[in-house]
């Protein structure tokens, strides 16, 4: 961490002195953003002109820049971060984990760039629950203060992470100077009232349904052992799944890329779907199947990609295996619009789906008489943005 020593307060005086009177606009401002930190012997570096050790990069969808050179809210650089998709996070990871004791407070400082105002939520060792938000101002520093009591109390930490909060890409920002410090003790908390339950385990009891009790891809082997009740064939891939070509699209998971679900020869005779109801018929478990209902499937192209390249212009990545396969976002970290879905899919209108629950059902019979009982509508409609 840089401070000022002793020696420095002389330089320090003389470059507050040309401020003149700008400093009643500094103290005016600092009633606003908050006082300077007080700055503690007892600190943790993580970020401080460099990641510190143990910590490692271990970041999703984001592009970071740890040696920017402006703006710097202290020493030579500061870190800066691009969210490039929705959900994006810069993730820190620390291995072995960091002690937490003697330290109260998460601390650093942030800066919005141009516009400012992101979207950013704080989180420590994947406790969601304990999200703090920290939107970053507009083409200014700001120091950002956070009790670890506001994390949820960790004890040690692990990974910490600066996560997207919009669901979408966002503008640059900037951070500096990041500590675990000791600010003193959080006030006690207000005593409550004590309040007695009673509770009657025996009213109103009634079975617990099993098909509570599942899992996702289950393989064969552990679904026999489990006696597994029900087994689902669902996750992002089977938004875009096309029963009549075995074909699925990766979506941003793996740049938006059609990959073929099996080795099947014969789909919609046989393919993955297919393959994975009958492994529930043989383990006696119920099948719930994820129907597509975005509009759009899987074209029947194998490794066709939503953003080529060849069409689209130079990106800031591509698939290892299939360099014409790109994210869809250029190198200077704008998004490309405007392009064909028709690139890698069809159009699925709602016939599609009841095409394929038909085939079902004259394949393997209604669910009445062991045809597939549960039908997932799509994966996760609530972040289709």
């Amino acid at each position: 961490m840089h401070k000022f020593s002793s020696d420095s307060l002389p330089l320090r005086l003389a470059q507050l002195l040309k401020l003149g009177v700008a400093l009643v606009f500094v103290a005016l401002i600092a009633v606003f953003v908050g006082a300077p930190p007080v700055m503690a012997d007892n600190e943790d570096v993580l970020y401080d002109d460099a990641l510190a050790a143990p910590w490692a990069n271990w970041s999703w969808d984001t592009t970071l820049n740890f040696a920017n050179p402006d703006p710097v809210h202290t020493g030579d650089h500061a870190l800066a971060v691009h969210f490039n998709a929705a959900w994006a996070g810069l993730y820190l990871h620390a291995d072995p984990a960091v002690p937490l004791t003697g330290y109260t407070h998460l601390r650093f400082w942030l800066h919005g760039g141009q516009p400012g105002g992101q979207e950013i939520d704080v989180i420590a060792n994947g406790n969601d629950a304990h999200r703090v938000h920290v939107p970053p101002p507009t083409n200014q520093w700001q120091l950002v203060e956070i009790p670890l009591l506001d994390l949820g109390s960790p004890t040690s930490i692990q990974d910490l992470y600066w996560h997207d909060a919009a669901g979408s890409a966002q503008p640059t920002f900037y951070l500096d100077d990041i500590v675990f410090t000791d600010l003193g003790s959080a006030p006690p908390p207000t005593p409550s009232r004590a309040v007695t339950v009673t509770v009657n385990a025996a009213l109103e009891r009634h079975p617990i349904n099993p098909y509570i009790y599942g899992m996702n891809f289950a393989e064969e082997t552990l679904a026999q052992e489990l006696d597994l009740p029900v087994n689902r064939r669902g996750g992002n891939s089977m938004s875009r799944y096309n029963y009549l070509t075995d074909i699925s699209n990766h979506a941003s998971d793996w740049f938006f890329e059609n990959i073929k679900e099996s080795k099947a020869e014969n789909p919609p005779e046989d393919s993955d779907a297919i393959r994975f109801i009958d492994q529930n018929l043989r383990t006696n478990t119920v099948t719930l199947l994820t129907i597509p209902m975005s509009g759009y499937v899987a074209n029947g192209v194998d490794r066709a990609c939503g953003f080529s390249v060849q069409k689209y212009g130079t990106q800031l990545e591509t698939d290892p295996w299939q360099p014409d396969c790109g994210k869809g976002v250029r190198t200077d970290g704008s998004h490309i619009t405007g392009n064909d879905p028709l690139d890698a899919s069809i159009v699925a209108a709602p016939d599609f789906a009841a095409g394929w629950v038909e085939s079902l059902v004259d394949r393997y019979g209604p669910a009445s008489a062991g045809g597939v009982r549960l039908y997932n509508l799509d994966n996760e409609p609530d972040i289709w943005f």
